[in-house]
């Protein structure tokens, strides 16, 4: 144990990485996170401790997550092909409406297949939290995002405006291109106008000491209840988000110790902002 007397002698660059270990407790095996540091002056001799963080209910949860997580995938995938295959077969009926209702089953297996695709995103997402921040380059990292989406929807109008250098902090890559692509995807896919138009910019750090990564689209809007959501964050059963979508974005800006933030685009349409650290 370390007196108040003492604290200013813990030498912060001292502590071992952490290592998982098991102990038994009077509630059983408990599993925890230890950390070691050394403290004391040199003409004492080095002298250390250790700190214990009970991680057993974490562990056991993440258990569970990654169970239910393969079981809802492994599960709706498939139902949602044989569901797929089936509404094709519907569309082709010769009555309309029996065409019509076959490709209205066609959308929403598609939905919900997008949905168990970005629960595990959302389980990778938060399995990677936590961990060591790195420095991203946008633009090597954005534009091929940018070019892919523009291929996967042609119809769709897609402007840029990236300066080259910027770079961010986040846990990793694959958080950056996620969030914006899920932006992107969003500001396309629920677009009614005749032809969407979606433009994407960057603005390097200056006072605020964040880069500011800015979707604009000429959409019908973010509905308030889905803006309401993300900044209670949480969900209730008789108030809830239309998808995992910008839940998604929330939590990695978040882990980046960013933000996100919305509003309004003129005439129509909304501005989305992902927020985050510059890096190195």
């Amino acid at each position: 144990m370390v007196t108040d007397e003492r604290l200013d002698e813990l030498d912060p660059e001292a502590l071992t990485d952490p290592i998982e270990v098991s102990r038994q407790t009077p509630n059983g095996v408990r599993t925890f996170l230890f950390r070691g540091v050394s403290y004391g002056r040199a003409t004492e001799g080095p002298r250390a401790f250790g700190i214990y963080t009970d991680i057993s209910d974490r562990k056991a949860d993440q258990r569970r997550i990654k169970m239910l997580n393969r079981v809802l995938r492994h599960n709706l995938r498939n139902r949602m092909n044989i569901i797929s295959g089936w509404a094709d077969e519907v569309t082709e009926s010769d009555d309309p409406e029996i065409a019509a209702a076959g490709q209205r089953i066609a959308e929403t297996a598609a939905e919900l297949n997008q949905l168990g695709e970005q629960v595990r995103l959302l389980v990778e997402t938060a399995e990677a939290g936590g961990g060591a921040m790195q420095s991203v380059s946008l633009d090597d990292h954005l534009m091929p995002l940018i070019e892919r989406v523009r291929t996967d929807h042609p119809d769709a109008r897609l402007e840029s405006a990236i300066e080259p250098g910027v770079t961010v902090t986040v846990p990793n890559a694959k958080h950056l291109t996620t969030a914006v692509r899920n932006l992107l995807i969003n500001a396309i896919e629920h677009n009614d106008a005749e032809r969407p138009f979606v433009r994407i910019t960057v603005e390097p750090a200056e006072d605020d000491a964040h880069v500011r990564i800015r979707i604009a689209d000429n959409g019908p809007g973010i509905p308030e209840t889905e803006r309401e959501v993300l900044r209670k964050g949480t969900e209730t059963p008789l108030e809830h988000g239309s998808g995992l979508g910008l839940w998604l974005v929330h939590w990695i800006a978040t882990m980046s110790r960013g933000e996100v933030t919305f509003e309004t685009n003129d005439p129509r349409g909304s501005i989305v902002t992902l927020a985050l650290q510059p890096g190195d």
